[in-house]
């Protein structure tokens, strides 16, 4: 093993190279008393902690993508005292974590907002993590953390450990893999013909997308005519 002040270089050097922040839609509420704070109607806290302190700042409802760029360009910003300094041929370990109630798709949305923002500005990101590392009670919302890596560091994410919270990934980088959107088939809404966006999208004649444009159709009114009674099924439970 290590002596006591190898980890502890280790770990100030780790600190040094790593920078979060979080954003949330509404606060967490202690049990027994009301919400923390208060975020208005349209409008995202900014920087806010962990244990239910607010943000250092607000801005209004955005898409997933504008609040990553907005919370990464503030974390790497050299004006600001705290910032991480993230240069073009980095590579960094990415933690994207839910801060109570945010759901796993939204997390992964932002995951893949952030990764192209790191790839556009050239830094290469070696570790995704994604989940619950730390929570703030209900609190709607997410934090990014970013560390810089080198051999070291790498090698202490991906070894082996008995931590309950720590969730084990697949120890590949997340910048090089390919990611694509599959050509789609798409239905006119004149069943008389089916339309193709891409030479080589699937194909189906003429007569089966006749019925399958109408099986579809009839399923989706169906939904829309069942709203109500789904929405009572859903309230229920």
């Amino acid at each position: 093993g290590k002596s006591l002040d190898e980890i502890v270089g280790a770990v100030k050097s780790t600190i040094s190279n790593m920078g979060t922040m979080g954003v949330c839609l509404s606060p967490c509420s202690v049990p027994g008393a009301g919400p923390m704070f208060q975020v208005p109607h349209d409008t995202i806290e900014l920087g806010l902690g962990v244990h239910g302190e607010a943000g250092v700042g607000q801005m209004k409802m955005d898409t997933a993508e504008k609040v990553v760029e907005k919370v990464l360009n503030h974390m790497t910003n050299p004006d600001n005292t705290s910032c991480l300094e993230v240069n073009k041929g980095d590579s960094v370990a990415l933690l994207v974590n839910n801060l109570g109630s945010t759901a796993y798709l939204e997390l992964y949305i932002i995951a893949r907002d952030a990764i192209k923002y790191l790839e556009a500005r050239g830094v290469s990101v070696d570790r995704t993590y994604v989940g619950p590392f730390v929570t703030s009670q209900e609190m709607a919302g997410m934090s990014l953390t970013l560390l810089r890596l080198d051999n070291t560091r790498r090698q202490c994410l991906d070894a082996p450990t008995t931590a309950h919270a720590w969730f084990p990934v697949c120890p590949s980088p997340s910048t090089g893999t390919l990611r694509t959107t599959r050509p789609r088939v798409q239905l006119s809404t004149n069943t008389q013909e089916a339309v193709t966006t891409a030479a080589d999208a699937p194909k189906v004649e003429k007569g089966t997308a006749q019925r399958i444009f109408h099986a579809v159709s009839a399923v989706c009114q169906s939904l829309i005519s069942a709203e109500e009674q789904l929405n009572d099924l859903d309230r229920a439970c």
